[in-house]
């Protein structure tokens, strides 16, 4: 099975890269141990035409993609690579986006072009702006592990963490429900009236996934006590 997705991921991922390679003739189609890679140079150009730097980067294929985001390579060097820079410092690949959003931005599967616009472009305009004015220009979420737990934590109104915990294991116990069901929050509010949209974005998630990410947070808390 694994090797059946990974031909499947090679195909798509090649027959992509040529919408992106015609559109970004900078870039270029090539290969690493057997698996489709596009790499080549981005230039970052704000808005206003105004040039900031190039970057040499690489696009791996991943035996997940389309469903999950391939991996994304910084090899000028110009990035450090270290967590702070949103770095795996492990493999060397950029952290592009938040797993959860990142989950369900791929649910229905991803375009090769869309993600080196929408995801790939802004990272690292991301990272100039850093390191020309000293800070990210679109905001930032923490880096790896720590991330998770803040994307859960800003998907409930910023309550702390324990309670966010708290709320995500009740998610887990709990069937499928409808609208007006009572909220899986414990509230006796239907649902319609309270964790309405909390529930759905869950649901888009996966309950699997969403399993992986408490355990995560668990591991997460217990180290900062």
């Amino acid at each position: 099975m694994g090797l059946e997705n990974m031909n499947k991921s090679r195909e798509i991922f090649e027959s992509q890269s040529n919408s992106l390679i015609l559109k970004y003739p900078q870039l270029s189609k090539s290969s690493l141990d057997g698996l489709p890679i596009v790499k080549g140079m981005l230039d970052i150009v704000d808005q206003n035409g105004k040039y900031w730097q190039t970057f040499e980067i690489e696009i791996h294929c991943t035996n997940s993609y389309p469903n999950r985001f391939p991996s994304v390579y910084e090899v000028s060097n110009k990035i450090p690579k270290i967590a702070d820079w949103h770095m795996y410092e492990d493999t060397l690949a950029c952290c592009i986006g938040i797993v959860p959003e990142e989950i369900i931005r791929c649910k229905n599967g991803i375009m090769l072009l869309d993600f080196y616009e929408e995801a790939v472009i802004p990272y690292f305009f991301n990272q100039t702006h850093r390191m020309v004015e000293g800070y990210y220009v679109n905001g930032e979420y923490e880096h790896g592990l720590a991330g998770i737990l803040q994307y859960y934590t800003e998907l409930f109104m910023n309550l702390n963490s324990e309670k966010v915990l708290g709320l995500l294991i009740k998610f887990l116990k709990n069937g499928d429900l409808g609208r007006t069901s009572q909220c899986f929050c414990g509230s006796r509010e239907k649902m319609r009236k309270c964790h309405k949209s909390q529930y759905y974005t869950l649901m888009q998630i996966g309950r699997d996934n969403v399993k992986e990410h408490v355990s995560t947070i668990i591991h997460v808390l217990t180290k900062t006590r």
